[in-house]
């Protein structure tokens, strides 16, 4: 009889347990940047002062901006994640 593969669990719970923690990192940050944001525009919405309208306006974009290179990066980290599984996958039905 044929010994049945298995795939290393330990490096799959480890992996796992980044993740996790990269994501609760990232949900901490994104609290806190829509808490700027919220916070910038009520003092936009307040403010009669052009330049400070101006100033914080250009904040927010910066904090968007951001966000936008977090999210690009974790869509990165997750598209090599998932090519990295498919080859591990691969490597497991050739054994």
């Amino acid at each position: 009889m044929a010994e049945e593969k298995e795939m290393p669990k330990l490096e799959a719970i480890a992996d796992e347990d980044i993740a996790k923690g990269e994501q609760k990192d990232f949900e901490e940050w994104h609290d806190g940047h829509m808490e700027r944001v919220r916070k910038g525009l009520e003092t936009i919405i307040a403010s009669d002062d052009l330049n400070e309208i101006k100033t914080i306006a250009q904040q927010l974009l910066e904090e968007e901006k951001a966000e936008g290179e977090i999210e690009k990066s974790s869509e990165d980290k997750q598209d090599v994640a998932e090519k990295a599984m498919d080859m591990a996958l691969e490597d497991y039905g050739r054994k």
